[in-house]
């Protein structure tokens, strides 16, 4: 009967014993998934944030005017020469440029279709055109 006893008393341990691995694993792997999910959540809003600019102030193929297709550009070209971005957006089409000497800005008021491409991996603006009117 001391046996018995012993017996049952032991394997209560081992059961308890494996319960105890087995919610620790448990809440392991909900920890695990929960920062996977953040880390999506996180690089999700990091991409909209990046794109914003291309994507919200202008939809793509609208009609825009110089001074728009001008500071596309420009944030494109910054983005290029920044060495922590996480991207390269090319750019195509007509050069958008305007000169200050003698106040000619006529260029500015240039009508462009803007249109923009989005990388199927990445989900970053990763070609902008420019084309004029």
């Amino acid at each position: 009967m001391d046996n018995a006893s012993k017996a049952i008393v032991f394997a209560g341990s081992v059961l308890i014993a494996i319960l105890i691995i087995s919610l620790t694993m448990y809440f392991f792997n909900v920890y695990r998934d929960f920062n996977s999910s953040m880390d999506r959540v996180n690089q999700t809003q990091a991409t909209q944030q990046f794109n914003r600019f291309f994507v919200d102030s202008c939809p793509n193929g609208a009609t825009i005017f110089g001074y728009d297709a001008y500071n596309i550009i420009q944030k494109a070209l910054e983005i290029n020469n920044d060495s922590d971005s996480p991207t390269y957006i090319n750019i195509y089409g007509d050069n958008v440029t305007y000169s200050d000497l003698d106040g000619d800005y006529s260029s500015l008021s240039d009508n462009y279709i803007y249109t923009y491409t989005i990388s199927d991996s990445t989900g970053y603006v990763e070609s902008i055109t420019l084309r004029k009117i």
